[in-house]
């Protein structure tokens, strides 16, 4: 059947096809980002759905458990998606973490207009990151980088979310941000962790893009996630070709596109 884990269990999915090393959502299991964890069995689960508070869930392990995927199907379309639809953020995106349940989410979910997209991943070269931040150009004049520290979040009351908290940001994530005097302007900042893994996001005012600023603080974003023993993971819409060219730059290679699926209230 389907069973909701406290999160003193969320541990009990690790060893399932999928999980490994996918730091949204190790992020959950660690309990560095809140989410939902349900499984068809708490002792040794087999198929689990994780959610998250981000507009993201993920889907690992048995694909073909009909009493689990029923009921899963049934929580979706009378729990689920529609607290989801009274939330700020009306949508969910399915990401299937094996090939088997890509096969299945539609399936899963017969009667709603699920979009099929793409989420382009890619793969970090160390040994290629380095001699491209040394030629980097320098910021304009006027322009500064800093950390996101604390002394920037209680100036700024400024909330890192996903993170379940500005303390869990700053125990086990980092971020930068480049300043035009004292506004700032762009921030890079580790919106996950978990298993070692690190995903970066990325934001620039419109008026500041095409001047270096997330360049800047990209690298130094991913020169501290090396420092620090995590590996940097970039992912993007498919087409976000300014996002792929940035994650090139800095010494990221491109994957396979991988498929996802978009539900929207209507």
């Amino acid at each position: 059947m389907l069973s909701e884990l406290a999160p003193s269990a969320f541990h009990a999915v690790f060893p399932l096809d999928g999980i490994t090393g996918h730091p949204v959502v190790n992020a959950v299991i660690e309990g560095h980002t809140p989410g939902r964890i349900f499984v068809d069995d708490v002792v040794a689960p087999r198929a689990v759905f994780i959610l998250t508070t981000c507009g993201y869930s993920y889907l690992a392990g048995v694909a073909d458990n009909t009493a689990f995927n029923a009921a899963l199907a049934a929580l979706l379309t009378e729990s689920l998606l529609p607290a989801q639809a009274r939330s700020g953020d009306p949508s969910l995106v399915f990401y299937p973490l094996t090939p088997e349940w890509g096969a299945v989410i539609p399936a899963l979910l017969p009667d709603l207009s699920l979009l099929a997209l793409y989420r382009r991943t890619f793969t970090f070269d160390a040994a290629a990151f380095a001699p491209r931040r040394a030629a980097l150009p320098p910021l304009p004049d006027g322009f500064t980088l800093r950390p996101i520290d604390a002394d920037f979040l209680a100036h700024s009351q400024r909330q890192m979310d996903p993170w379940s908290s500005n303390a869990a940001f700053l125990g086990h994530g980092c971020g930068f941000c480049v300043l035009d005097g004292e506004t700032p302007v762009s921030e890079c900042f580790t919106v996950f962790v978990g298993a070692g893994v690190a995903e970066i996001e990325i934001r620039t005012e419109e008026v500041y893009r095409r001047r270096g600023c997330a360049t800047h603080t990209a690298a130094a974003l991913i020169a501290a996630c090396l420092e620090r023993g995590l590996r940097p993971n970039w992912e993007c819409w498919w087409e976000n070709e300014p996002s792929t060219g940035l994650a090139q730059k800095l010494g990221f290679e491109m994957l396979e596109d991988h498929p996802v699926y978009l539900w929207e209230a209507q």
